[in-house]
């Protein structure tokens, strides 16, 4: 019979909560409730298009557009060897 150590059952959770992705729940949250509260219809205009619709949805796609320009400009960092 074995007993792990406190410290074995910890560590699963240390790298858990970073800053970077507290903050980063932090922001989509931020986002979310802004586009909860923002339901009114909006006129929009992109490159001659005219679009009319409700203005979560373009939030939405804003904050969607923005998450993808961050994961495609995030550095990977190569892992150590093991």
């Amino acid at each position: 019979m074995s007993i792990e150590p406190v410290e074995t059952r910890r560590s699963r959770w240390v790298g858990l909560f970073t800053p970077r992705r507290v903050v980063a729940v932090g922001l989509a949250a931020l986002g979310l409730l802004f586009i909860l509260q923002n339901r009114d219809d909006t006129s929009l205009q992109l490159l001659g298009f005219h679009v009319t619709g409700p203005q979560w949805l373009a939030s939405l796609a804003l904050l969607a557009t923005g998450i993808a320009i961050g994961v495609l400009m995030a550095t990977r960092r190569p892992r150590p060897p093991r």
